[in-house]
């Protein structure tokens, strides 16, 4: 290999320019070291992680990317030989790139963890804390599988949200608050109800609809998890006491009925039935609003929820699966 020097730009703590001269072997080494802490990160299992944990693995991601972009800059001016292009390529290609954000509520905040990889537009999104083995499920794929984006809404492990206001503490599910009647039905189920706390609750949810970015992802995947024979794909058939928010339902009887798909586009639906998939399609111009995901978004995207029984690991991974496919399928 060949040892010439490279002068290698790169930034210091307090974001000044440094330049470094390395030979090219250090270079290969480097990329090296940084593709194998990329892979370091790349086996944590984020969904059982706490926010401290996931914050130190975010100051790190954001550390290789600063280390990458500097190599991209060096490539650019053709200061790459090809052996260390394609590292350059395989590091990037591997890179999981991990942020959390704080969303104000009330006197306190709200960590959202987002784990990135390869650039794929689903989006899954995780809002029950309580919830591992759909935030598990949503973590393998971006990290194993084909990558896209998954937001994890952390709540120190509980389903329900709560805040303080004014001396008063206040509770809601996060699947019931982008709606302003969601929003008022839900506060009201878990406690107490006030003007100034549903406005604190109205901003915590535009925040959170606006990480989905649904004006440019064309889908967003919920993940959501159930207890066996209390929730199930027959709920919204015939007889359920959820049939009248459905317009189609297909129920295979050779599947577990708590493992279902719910969904608001006859395409998808009509493809996950293809596949023998149980699956609800939402009737978006009745549907009750009671402040979900799903109410909100309405035929703005293409929205599925993958809803499994809780510890059904395998039908969570499979299903996950499956959606990117027919996702693909759609958009190609």
């Amino acid at each position: 290999m060949e040892n010439r020097l490279i002068h290698l730009e790169i930034h210091g703590k307090g974001g000044e320019k440094l330049t470094k001269s390395i030979s090219s072997i250090e270079v290969s080494r480097s990329l090296a070291k940084i593709d194998n802490e990329g892979t370091d990160t790349l086996n944590e299992n984020l969904a059982d992680s706490n926010v401290r944990e996931i914050q130190a693995l975010a100051y790190k991601s954001k550390k290789l990317k600063n280390h990458i972009k500097a190599y991209e800059a060096k490539k650019e001016k053709g200061l790459l030989n090809p052996e260390q292009k394609a590292l350059l390529e395989k590091t990037k290609e591997n890179l999981l790139t991990i942020e959390v954000k704080e969303i104000p509520l009330g006197n306190t905040h709200v960590h959202v963890a987002i784990y990135k990889r390869k650039n794929n537009d689903i989006v899954f999104l995780n809002m029950h804390d309580d919830e591992a083995t759909a935030a598990r499920a949503a973590d393998r794929f971006v990290r194993k599988g084909e990558g896209g984006k998954s937001i994890e809404l952390k709540a120190q492990g509980e389903r329900l949200v709560s805040f303080k206001l004014k001396g008063r503490r206040y509770r809601f599910d996060p699947n019931r608050i982008f709606t302003d009647k969601g929003i008022k039905n839900t506060l009201t189920r878990y406690g107490r109800y006030s003007r100034e706390a549903h406005q604190e609750v109205k901003k915590f949810a535009e925040k959170l609809y606006g990480l989905l970015n649904v004006e440019n992802n064309p889908s967003v995947i919920a993940m959501h998890n159930n207890t066996n024979g209390r929730f199930s794909v027959k709920t919204y058939a015939r007889g359920g006491s959820a049939a009248k928010e459905a317009s189609r339902v297909n129920v295979n009887r050779d599947k577990d009925p708590d493992d279902f798909f719910y969904v608001n586009n006859d395409q998808v639906f009509e493809l996950l039935k293809q596949r023998g998939y149980n699956v609800v399609l939402q009737n978006n111009r009745t549907v009750t609003d009671d402040g979900s995901l799903s109410v909100r978004i309405g035929a703005q995207a293409i929205y599925i929820n993958i809803e499994t029984q809780d510890g059904h690991e395998r039908a969570h991974d499979d299903m996950t699966r499956i959606a990117h496919e027919v996702l693909s399928e759609i958009q190609k």
